[in-house]
């Protein structure tokens, strides 16, 4: 910015925009500007301001307060920062869903900024027009911004079309607030000379009844991804303990096999198992 450039200037972010012309740009620090509002009601007022409170140049200031419009009217849950929605939105993107076609808008929460229209309708099997349904869509620098409505559409269609990954976070978040209710947790700060502290296990439990992004976000992402895929992780997972279980009796008897020097029939066994252990724990995983 020059002396003589009109700008729009805004202290606040509920204030309105009003147009001031700058006089002087500081040379000191911190960075100021002195500038001269140009208001009838600010009377030839003038104040040395911080620069990132002029905007735009008061020639664009028409297409500034559209794009803000728009991000308002996207806005539309703005209620979910910190909620348990907020953080189920981020981990199955995060597990489901490349960044290269579609991810959150930390900014406002509940918005996702889709990047590859095509691609995120054929990875969801969903129509680009489902995905473009809302009036407060919008398109800005070559991606498509839409509100909750539309990403809880994403999540929720991610996780019914893949729901064995998210479970599997979630059992293991599981296990880890079991351990954690049971025993406590002990934490130590980052940095230098970083403090170490110990939680007991009633407040961890109680942190992780109580706190967003734990059981509650557990809870969402099960919803989401529904009671039959539940159902089916459940079966899964009891079938893949049974095959652990039946090769560590296998694997003992067929160690009692060969000590015993019955090396024909320890071979036989070990053939017609077709699952060796390490296997069985790999998909136990």
């Amino acid at each position: 910015m020059e002396s003589g450039e009109h700008w729009a200037y805004r202290a606040r972010s509920i204030d309105p925009l009003v147009e001031v012309e700058v006089k002087r740009v500081g040379t000191q620090k911190p960075a100021r500007v002195l500038v001269l509002f140009v208001g009838d009601d600010a009377e030839g007022r003038e104040d040395w301001v911080p620069p990132a409170r002029l905007k735009v140049p008061w020639s664009e200031v028409g297409e500034f307060m559209a794009r803000e419009a728009r991000w308002d009217a996207v806005d539309t849950h703005p209620g979910l920062r910190d909620a348990p929605e907020e953080y189920a939105v981020d981990q199955v993107m995060r597990t489901l869903i490349d960044e290269s076609l579609a991810a959150p808008v930390y900014r406002y929460p509940g918005v996702t900024s889709i990047v590859d229209l095509q691609g995120l309708a054929r990875r969801l099997l969903l129509d680009e027009a489902d995905l473009r349904a809302e009036p407060a869509a919008f398109e800005e620098d070559g991606a498509l911004l839409v509100p909750w409505a539309t990403t809880e559409q994403i999540v929720r269609r991610a996780c019914e079309l893949f729901p064995e990954s998210i479970l599997c976070e979630v059992e293991e978040e599981e296990a880890k607030a079991r351990q954690e209710a049971m025993h406590g947790e002990r934490i130590t700060s980052s940095g230098r000379g970083g403090r170490s502290f110990y939680i007991e296990p009633e407040q961890a439990a109680k942190w992780d009844a109580e706190q967003p992004y734990g059981k509650p976000t557990r809870e969402l992402l099960r919803r989401w991804c529904g009671q039959d895929a539940i159902d089916r992780h459940d079966e899964l997972m009891a079938l893949r303990e049974e095959v652990v279980r039946v090769d560590v009796l296998l694997s003992e008897a067929i160690r009692t096999l060969r000590e015993a020097g019955l090396k024909e029939q320890a071979v036989s066994l070990e053939r017609r198992f077709g699952v060796p252990l390490n296997e069985a724990r790999e998909s136990r995983r």
